[in-house]
């Protein structure tokens, strides 16, 4: 009948393992519940809408971590500092919207998620070069692939969500509409389609992206924000989709490799 764990309950004890009854009442997990401890998968029940910041952070033993369907509200850190986490599994029918900024900061075995349809915002730490800080997954050392459910409802990538990951491969989904400031900055992609749905991008967002040789733009944006490819080493050709009116300062600097660029007509 127990319907809250409240904050640091089992904070920095020795549990390595937890079972929830099949019919279990646990509506939230407070802030810290299980930070620290010695678990290695945790399956959350299926009535579970809320859980604080902090609530799994620093446990290194943590493996597996299944979201229940019903969860709505996820803490910022929840995850963060979780070194040996490999499998984060959100229910078919998630109904969380957002992802606060460095959820998964400091999980460094993490190598691949899918991320769930019901997201709307990846989030980030704001939009001005004052607000820099960690993104979402940050010092995410082995992610390498990100994928989205079927039927995403992503709307928004915030400021640094993949910035310095060795991110190999994202589809971005033709739902999004604004990405933040050095979003993709740092990562290894080679290539990525920018679509039609977005009409607004922050500075510096393929910034230092050294392996990016093949960029297409549908055309939804109509300024290329100032170092959104500079040091992008590795770009030969580039073209511009007519819906762009203006190239702002540094764009593309640092692009010692660029040799065509493409001014489509409209």
């Amino acid at each position: 009948r127990v319907a809250s764990l409240g904050d640091w309950a089992f904070n920095r004890t020795s549990l390595s393992s937890i079972t929830f009854a099949e019919n279990s009442k646990l509506v939230t997990l407070g802030d810290s519940v299980f930070g620290s401890t010695k678990l290695n998968a945790v399956t959350l029940p299926a009535g579970i809408v809320s859980i604080g910041e902090l609530t799994f952070a620093s446990c290194e033993n943590l493996m597996t971590v299944t979201l229940p369907e019903g969860l709505k509200t996820l803490g910022a850190e929840t995850f963060e500092d979780c070194r040996s986490l490999k499998n984060v599994v959100f229910a078919a029918f998630s109904k969380i919207k957002t992802l606060p900024n460095t959820t998964f900061r400091g999980c460094t075995a993490l190598e691949s998620i899918e991320l769930p349809a019901s997201l709307t915002e990846l989030m980030g730490q704001g939009e001005s070069a004052e607000s820099n800080g960690p993104g979402l997954f940050a010092e995410c050392s082995s992610l390498r692939h990100v994928t989205f459910a079927e039927g995403s409802k992503l709307t928004r990538i915030g400021q640094s969500v993949f910035d310095g990951t060795p991110l190999e491969s994202i589809t971005i989904p033709n739902t999004v509409s604004s990405i933040g400031n050095s979003a993709f900055s740092g990562t290894k992609l080679r290539e990525i389609v920018i679509p039609r749905t977005v009409t607004r991008m922050g500075y510096g967002v393929f910034q230092a992206c050294e392996l990016l040789t093949n960029v297409r733009i549908e055309g939804g944006i109509t300024t290329i924000p100032g170092f959104t490819f500079s040091f992008c080493t590795a770009l030969t050709t580039f073209t511009v989709p007519a819906s762009v009116t203006e190239i702002k300062s540094d764009a593309f600097e640092g692009c010692e490799s660029l040799r065509a660029f493409v001014v489509e007509d409209g």
